[in-house]
């Protein structure tokens, strides 16, 4: 995330939830590597950074896609998403108990 906030893409194994961090809607924010048998293939992730160095469109495609996937990671769209999650779980609280949440004071 933190490569993403400083513009740039990621190159990144596809594991867990990488690709889904990654994901712009139309491609991933940079590249993502399978592991072999849990190994990251030294060879492969060479050519990987040496096409994006070398290939400027294939650096722009990535690059262009930086901001959808870093939208995800807003503080403002993740408190959104975490009201959501609770509301749904919990039910919609009274609007005295949501107070001060969003901008973290006390009612």
């Amino acid at each position: 995330i933190d490569c993403l906030r400083s513009g740039r893409p990621v190159v990144a194994t596809a594991i867990a939830e990488i690709p889904y961090m990654l994901d712009a809607g139309d491609g991933p924010a940079g590249e993502l590597m399978a592991l072999d048998d849990w190994r990251i293939d030294i060879e492969k992730l060479g050519a990987i950074i040496a096409g994006l160095a070398t290939e400027p469109e294939r650096y722009s495609i990535a690059k262009s896609r930086v901001g959808a996937a870093v939208s995800k990671f807003d503080v403002s769209t993740m408190i959104g998403k975490y009201e959501d999650i609770y509301t749904a779980v919990l039910g919609d609280p009274p609007i005295s108990e949501h107070s001060g949440l969003v901008a973290g004071i006390d009612g």
